[in-house]
């Protein structure tokens, strides 16, 4: 057999050793993350409290833009709190989700506005999503 042949072969085994997922098993992930993705942003929208802690891991790493380039670490109990107070205090209207981006087997960026009356405030969020619950945040 040529190495021409076998270079693909070998290219491919490698990745797979690697951890990557295969491609079937990449887009069923990537398919997952999205509905989880849509599912949190419907439960925002609805204030459903209950369902929106199910979609979330049990400890959270939040990035946002009051943290700069920091990163905590808090139960899913604390970010939740944290995340409704500030709903509450900054009261927005509606999230629309504009665009959802799959980066890969475990991240998606979701491009949005939070509209209030007289006002659309762009959102980019990037969720890391690991056993089908999101376990960090990024807001920018």
């Amino acid at each position: 057999m040529s190495l021409r042949f076998l270079t693909p072969f070998l290219l491919a085994l490698g990745l797979t050793a690697c951890g990557e997922l295969a491609p079937p098993d990449l887009r069923r992930a990537q398919t997952i993350n999205l509905q989880l993705t849509r599912s949190v942003h419907a439960c925002i929208n609805r204030q459903d409290w209950p369902s929106l802690d199910k979609l979330f891991a049990p400890r959270i790493r939040y990035r946002g833009r009051a943290l700069g380039a920091a990163e905590q670490e808090m139960p899913r109990s604390n970010f939740l709190t944290q995340y409704r107070q500030v709903l509450r205090i900054n009261q927005p209207g509606q999230f629309t989700l504009r665009q959802l981006y799959s980066a890969g087997a475990y991240h998606v960026v979701v491009e949005g506005l939070t509209t209030k009356p007289d006002t659309a405030y762009p959102i980019c969020l990037i969720y890391t999503i690991e056993h089908h619950q999101i376990s960090r945040v990024c807001a920018y």
